[in-house]
């Protein structure tokens, strides 16, 4: 029963990610991931209550077209080109070779590739088992799981270009950075953000806030997931924003029940200060229609400060 669980939950997750996405030409190959998928899981639940061993390879053929499917549409978004006449080889050497895709989502790419696609493609003897099946599905779940988060960011990124933003007038160019960067992300959830109903996910308004910066900050240079050295690890902020000596880190973080924020996102952004070298960042929460952003300045112990951009309830969480 938890293995069924599980496996629910991981379609379940999908479909939601998968219909969160804008509606574009990548909609309808999508919706036929999702198809794979569910169909992968009917055929491991047959073998299951019938026995017919069969039906475990056939799951796996299933999740390979899921797979393929998710790449094409993948590589259609985040490159803006036609994946109909290439080759699920070309597509998956052009997303990896031009770094294209993020290295946690190559990962999940290169073990589903090693593990479950080549084999059943390239050895017609090779029958697979229960756990196998299971463990294929689960597989190309969490890779479009995953794929699809660094769509919507793109989706969203494209979004705010498509519309053109213009330079906002409240954003003086004679303000210390942060505070030109705090001023965009309230014209942007205030004029913006609450007109677009597509950007439901957090990882659709980190695209659309980098793009809005770029439109109303043109002398500064916006970097998404930019890599910076924490200790033995590696920090990857949302987005590093940088002009000259001038460096501001900033964190997007969704609401949940629209009321309150998981984990504790400032202690996330002193170490993401500390490892790129800068005291000032920014946590935004958006709020969307219906909210009043603020900003409110929170000073760390290490001596920097983060600027949380929020709706005005987060300050005063009293009804």
């Amino acid at each position: 029963m938890g293995e069924l669980s599980v496996r629910l939950d991981l379609l379940r997750i999908l479909d939601e990610r998968l219909g969160a996405l804008s509606a574009g030409d990548h909609t309808f190959g999508l919706k036929a991931v999702l198809s794979h998928v569910s169909v992968a899981v009917a055929h491991l639940e047959r073998g299951r209550r019938t026995g017919d061993e069969t039906a475990f390879t056939d799951a796996i053929y299933r999740t390979n077209q899921a797979f393929e499917g998710s790449l094409k549409e993948a590589y259609r978004v985040l490159t803006s080109k036609d994946p109909d006449r290439t080759t699920p080889a070309a597509i998956e050497s052009y997303l990896q070779d031009n770094k294209t895709l993020r290295p946690r989502i190559v990962t999940q790419l290169t073990r589903y590739r090693t593990e479950w696609r080549n084999p059943s493609t390239h050895d017609y003897r090779l029958d697979f088992d229960e756990d196998e099946a299971l463990l294929a599905i689960v597989s190309v779940c969490a890779l479009a799981i995953v794929l699809s988060d660094q769509m919507a960011e793109t989706l969203g990124f494209q979004a705010v270009k498509a519309t053109r933003p213009s330079q906002s007038e409240t954003v003086s160019p004679h303000k210390p950075l942060v505070v030109r960067i705090v001023d965009a992300l309230l014209d942007f959830d205030r004029s913006w953000l609450g007109q677009h109903a597509e950007l439901s996910r957090e990882s659709a308004v980190v695209g659309a806030v980098h793009a809005y910066l770029e439109a109303a900050l043109p002398e500064v240079e916006v970097l998404s997931e930019s890599k910076l050295e924490e200790g033995r690890h590696l920090a990857r902020p949302d987005l590093l924003v940088r002009t000259g000596e001038a460096k501001v880190v900033i964190e997007v973080k969704a609401l949940l029940g629209r009321r309150r924020i998981v984990g504790d996102p400032i202690a996330q952004l002193a170490g993401y200060l500390l490892a790129a070298d800068t005291t000032e960042g920014i946590l935004y929460v958006p709020g969307g229609e219906g909210t009043e952003p603020v900003c409110y300045e929170q000073k760390l112990a290490t001596g920097g400060t983060i600027f949380v951009v929020a709706p005005s309830f987060l300050r005063d969480p009293s009804p």
